[in-house]
């Protein structure tokens, strides 16, 4: 339960109950009378955005050590409250945040006073709060008050006499009440939004209907129509949500009954029917961090690609903007703008905890006199960030800085629009660029590298010229109608075509994707065609469909060969456009992904999470070996029109997470226990972000992500990026409420609402954890000996405060993160997982006797994402060495 210290504003709080075999938490609370409350509370509220803002989510439970009123044990200050760990509860005292305004309004005014030489008159100020006592009745004399999670600092309190200070207090992260109830623990802690939160724990062998909470201070609790409990105090009513309690596993989650029952100032819990065998999985993913990219510009800035580095973990995004914008660094490459359409390129780093602030390293303009629209980017083995797009600039920048130097190939002299490929440093000030195409519109969509470093640039082109300006490379003067594919690739300086490829049908050809796999020199491209003579080669499908379709190829990255080439075919009459692509882990299948008006029927597979059609556009998956073995196909979409998928990636376990832009009012998001950020559109087109289940069989996760205007980009495939547990997007909205997170660097939108921005989004899968770790406390062990038990504390989610508009809410609840697997191993490297090893703690039997250095570890969520010393603790267990003399 948390326990926000602002009156009636309690919207925030929320009440967890922790069961080892099931799990009880709160919707997000409401205020009385809809979205706030009521007018009469305004300066309540006003006192939640304040504490919101200036609380750094870092609680400082300080010891006692003679300092503080006898009888209190520990005691824990916010700016507007104040929380005392007392031997009979803790005792909460919320403060008027009016009344804290005014003294200091008064204060500022007194010192105003002192500077004008005036004398110092005393603060005159009358305090107004209420308090109230947090008690367990009828708990256990075996009660008992501990502390957890030391701060590094210390205090010193110098006051009256010498014999009266207090030197070296310590200062602690949480406090614990122990055996409140036999087998139940209450744990204090900061929430993410650093108001007072507690769990209580119950551990196998509790009994949760012993559990009765006075609320002393408080008369007259009553339960609201909503299930949720109402408190009246002396400063407005305070409301907390009703509980909410889940078992199941990943084939379905049985809800159990929850309710308060109120009897007075006393508040117990009533559970229907659940089952204490079974274990609660949860798989959750969570919003980390999401700040505004720029605020301010004069057109149209849309957020197109983004890229993290696995070695630091910077995030470089991309982006374009019609005129000019802010947020460009000070001493930046080129700090001012140059054409019409500008490309901005910017590095990033993400707090390292929730709530934090991120950091801008640099962002910067690239141009030249025209449009420069980037669309692609990725790191290089040397380390060097490589975008590419097209540009119909007669002067773009092909040298600067003091890191490249050399020639590289220009070809901007051409007509229309020509593909540039672009390197810049990770400091960000030198690039060097190279400009291809020929005398039609040349464009491009996506960039891949090989291992040594050369480029591979995909799009599309209807120029008759690049054989006579290429020379050698392969490339074709003929163009075969519409737009054809165009396909090159050009050394890692940029100075010469190694290969070059235009091809299509007598309609518009367009290559949007690629992937490469440098262990067996294949290209895989995708892309979407009109043509009914597409070239095929041993075709998986052979026509068309529809109107248009999808095409796949499998290529040699070195000779551009193709081994395969074939139609990904739409049903009668509709469009499909390939879009977006990943590989699977070892890199023997990929999946790909787009918008249809509906596909082949063999395209959509029996078993997969969605087999028809929805109406209009619909997202669909799909999942194929490199042979051309057809796995499995999936819709995902709503009634509406899914109008642009951005990105698609897979993660360790190659499950599958996607971006993109949907109009549909009933696009499928997930339910509890893995919880939506958001369950519905909140006006024209919104963002969604989703997981898919490797198989394709199900929805894991799926929310909308959005504000009240448009949210929407019509171009971009690059926009996702899966990196170490988390899932980084660069979105684009014209929304000045697009939620974001405390810590972001801008969270006002400064343009017009007409008028698109980018942002930079970074989900958690799992969450970031507090309080997660696994203790060992035996020595050397003999070969063939059984280790002691491990014990593991009982970590909970950390979650960020939504900021929309610059006005804060708290994230809607996860539940607790009660999902283990113990796992083991010999190398630390690959890892088992202990049979029936689900359990807080670990027993010494469950390993059995071991005869090497083993390696024990507890992983948090289900089969997610394994974040090395956040979702997984390791222990070692070492085998004791004897060296023996003969004599």
């Amino acid at each position: 339960m948390r326990h926000s210290p602002i009156p009636l504003s309690l919207v925030r709080a929320l009440m967890a109950v922790v069961l080892l075999f099931a799990s009880f938490t709160p919707l997000p609370a409401i205020a009385e009378g809809g979205e706030g409350p009521p007018p009469e509370h305004d300066g309540l509220d006003r006192g939640v955005d304040e504490l919101l803002h200036r609380y750094a989510h870092q609680l400082y439970f300080t010891e006692n050590k003679g300092q503080f009123s006898d009888g209190v044990l520990f005691r824990a200050d916010f700016p507007l409250g104040q929380a005392l760990a007392t031997p009979e509860g803790m005792l909460v005292k919320a403060y008027d945040p009016d009344a804290v305004a005014e003294r200091e309004a008064e204060g500022m005014r007194i010192e105003k006073e002192v500077q004008d030489g005036k004398p110092a008159r005393p603060l005159r100020w009358q305090e107004r709060g209420h308090g109230w006592m947090l008690h367990f009745v009828n708990a256990s004399p075996l009660m008992h008050v501990e502390s957890d999670g030391a701060h590094d600092d210390t205090f010193n309190y110098f006051l009256g006499a010498k014999e009266d200070h207090a030197q070296d207090v310590h200062n602690y992260r949480e406090v614990w009440y122990k055996e409140v109830y036999a087998n139940t623990d209450v744990r204090y802690y900061a929430a993410e939004d650093g108001a007072l939160e507690y769990d209580i724990i119950c551990r196998p062998g509790s009994e949760p209907r012993e559990i009765q909470l006075e609320l002393r201070g408080i008369e007259k609790l009553r339960v609201a129509e909503d299930g949720g409990l109402i408190l009246p105090t002396s400063l407005g009513e305070l409301k907390f949500p009703a509980p909410i309690v889940y078992q199941g596993d990943k084939e379905g989650e049985r809800p159990v009954e929850a309710r308060y029952v109120v009897r007075g100032n006393t508040v117990r819990f009533a559970l229907g029917t659940y089952d204490r065998t079974r274990p609660l999985i949860i798989d959750p993913i969570a919003l980390r961090w999401a700040t505004w990219v720029n605020t301010n510009s004069t057109g149209d800035n849309h957020g197109h690609c983004i890229w993290v580095d696995p070695n630091d973990g910077a995030i470089y995004v991309v982006a374009r903007v019609v005129g000019t914008t802010d947020n460009i660094t000070v001493g930046a490459f080129d700090e001012t703008a140059n054409g019409n359409l500008e490309m901005i390129v910017g590095k990033y780093f993400e707090p390292a905890n929730i709530g934090d602030s991120g950091t801008r390293v640099w962002q910067t303009y690239i141009g030249g006199n025209g449009d420069d629209n980037p669309y692609a980017m990725e790191q290089g083995p040397d380390g060097n960030l490589y975008i590419t797009g097209y540009t119909s600039s007669t002067n773009f920048p092909l040298l600067g800085g003091p890191v490249f130097s050399g020639s590289s190939v220009d070809q901007q002299a051409q007509s229309g629009t020509d593909v540039f490929v672009l390197k810049i440093n990770t400091i960000g000030n030198s690039i060097k660029a190279a400009v291809v195409g020929g005398n039609g519109s040349d464009d491009n969509f996506d960039v891949r590298l090989a291992a040594n470093g050369d480029v591979f640039v995909c799009g599309s082109t209807n120029s008759t010229n690049l054989l006579t300006l290429n020379a050698g490379s392969g490339a074709s003067n003929t163009n075969n109608g519409g737009t054809d594919v165009f396909l090159f690739r050009i050394t890692q300086d940029l100075s010469s075509i190694v290969w070059m490829r235009n091809y299509g049908g007598s309609s518009a050809d367009q290559a949007s994707i690629m992937l490469y796999d440098a262990v067996s020199d294949d290209l895989f491209l995708g892309g979407n065609t009109s043509s009914t003579n597409f070239p095929t080669v041993n075709p998986r499908q052979s026509t068309r469909g529809g109107s248009s379709a999808g095409f796949l190829q499998r290529m040699s990255g070195s000779t551009a060969a193709i081994t395969w080439s074939s139609y990904f075919s739409s049903s009668s009459g509709d469009d499909a456009n390939l879009l977006c692509m990943s590989f699977n882990t070892d890199r023997s299948e990929i999946y790909f992904g787009g918008v249809t008006e509906g596909l082949n029927s063999a395209n959509i597979t029996t078993g997969s999470y969605d087999t028809s059609h929805n109406g209009s556009n619909d997202f669909y998956v799909a999942r194929m070996g490199i042979d051309q073995t057809f796995i499995a196909g999936t819709y995902i979409g709503g009634s509406g029109n899914e109008v642009n998928m951005m990105g698609l990636n897979t993660d360790q376990n190659n499950d599958v997470f996607i971006f993109g832009y949907t109009g549909s009012t009933n696009f499928p998001t997930s339910s509890a226990p893995n919880v939506p950020l958001q369950t519905g559109n909140q006006g024209n087109n919104d963002k969604v972000f989703l997981k898919l289940e490797h198989d394709l069989s199900a929805l894991l996760f799926s929310t909308y992500f959005g504000g009240s205007q448009d949210d929407y980009d019509p171009v971009g495939e690059r926009g996702i990026k899966f990196s170490n547990c988390r899932i980084y997007t660069i979105v684009t909205s014209e929304s000045n409420n697009l939620p974001l997170t405390q810590g972001a660097l801008n969270t006002t939108k400064n343009s017009s609402s007409s008028i698109y921005e980018p942002g930079l989004v970074v989900w958690a899968n799992p969450p970031d954890l507090l309080g997660n770790t696994i203790n060992y406390t035996g020595t050397a062990i003999c070969a063939g000996t059984t280790p002691g038990d491990i014990q593991g504390s009982l970590p909970s989610y950390v979650l960020p405060t939504i900021v929309r508009n610059n006005v804060a809410s708290a994230y809607p609840s996860l539940g607790s993160a009660t999902t283990y697997q113990w796992q083991i191993s010999a190398d630390s490297l690959n890892w088992t997982d202990i049979p029936g090893a689900t359990s807080q703690d670990l027993s010494g039997s469950a390993i059995g006797p071991i005869f090497e250095t083993t390696y024990i570890r507890r992983i948090i969520g289900g089969d997610a994402c394994i974040l090395a010393g956040a979702a997984d603790q390791v222990v070692t267990v070492r085998i004791m060495s004897v060296t023996g003399t003969v004599t």
